[in-house]
């Protein structure tokens, strides 16, 4: 890494973490809305937390076994509880959410703004990884100077700090 790329990474973190609690926990945005929900009731249906059963009320997950799931109902497709019944934006980053919380579940709760935060986190150092891999490339196929332009111009680029502050897929899209 020439010495310039660490500063502009941390430039490009600050900028992306900063206020990274827009919302101040009221959830605007609907999808990340909705991926917190899905996260929080997958994760109360495979671990039986004692309110489980309000998440088994909603339709996608009326027939939802509780429980780590048996490979019979790991492939059920309606009973399993690892299903999220929700598609628009991809599972990837349900999945890594709903890992994440599993993980730390023995040590912390985490609440629906736990999870924003942790989220939100995530995209902004995706995003930060997307400038260090255009570096990269740049450098690759033309020279240092098109790297460094290529890392700077996504550092300050609007769209790309927008976007990191909502966890969306799009920030890993990007760096993958």
């Amino acid at each position: 890494f020439p010495p310039v790329l660490i500063p502009l990474l941390a430039i490009a973190l600050a900028l992306r973490l900063y206020g990274i609690s827009w919302d101040q926990g009221h959830f605007f945005h609907p999808d990340e809305r909705s991926i917190y929900m899905r996260v929080d009731c997958m994760y109360r249906v495979l671990t039986k937390a004692p309110d489980y059963s309000d998440c088994t009320r909603d339709q996608p997950f009326q027939h939802a076994a509780p429980g780590f799931p048996s490979p019979a109902v790991f492939l059920d497709a309606d009973r399993s509880p690892l299903n999220p019944h929700w598609f628009p934006l991809g599972t990837m980053i349900i999945y890594v959410l709903l890992g994440i919380k599993l993980a730390l579940a023995p040590v912390l709760h985490m609440g629906l703004n736990d999870l924003a935060m942790v989220g939100r986190a995530l995209a902004a150092l995706a995003d930060v990884g997307t400038i260090a891999m255009a570096y990269a490339l740049g450098v690759r196929i033309y020279s240092r100077g098109a790297g460094l332009l290529a890392a700077t111009l996504i550092t300050f680029a609007v769209v790309h700090i927008q976007i990191s502050h909502f966890y969306r897929p799009e920030p890993f899209y990007n760096l993958f």
